[in-house]
């Protein structure tokens, strides 16, 4: 698999409270594997232990390499206040997309979801 997108929001700093946005190629599954995972600390907000929960919270799976229909499923968990990304992350600003040559795009627009599928098609 091809990591190609990706964002991460913690509460005010706090890395212990992180949410964590990937999106990526799967060339033998010609799909587009989207996940949102997150992690807490052990012990609840009050313990200073070094414990985290790690658990993904959403797995979407997209046929076939179409910008719109990942730029609108990434657009969707962006905005869901479930997640720290819309309050903590700064999304328009902090999404990092991944093109050739491992360059990085930042923002959300079709144009730089394009850029970042270019030649993902080719294999993983």
């Amino acid at each position: 698999m091809v990591l190609f997108g990706r964002m991460s929001a913690s509460i005010a700093g706090d890395r212990r409270y992180l949410d964590t946005l990937e999106v990526s190629w799967s060339a033998a599954l010609q799909k587009v594997i989207i996940t949102v995972s997150t992690s807490s600390p052990l012990g609840g907000m009050d313990s200073f232990g070094g414990g985290t929960n790690f658990n993904i919270e959403r797995k979407v799976e997209l046929d076939g390499l179409d910008p719109k229909r990942v730029l609108a499923e990434v657009k969707e968990i962006l905005a869901n206040k479930r997640w720290n990304f819309a309050h903590y992350g700064k999304p328009t600003k902090n999404m990092c997309w991944f093109g050739s040559e491992n360059e990085e795009i930042l923002g959300l627009s079709l144009a730089k979801v394009k850029k970042a599928m270019e030649g993902l098609a080719e294999g993983d």
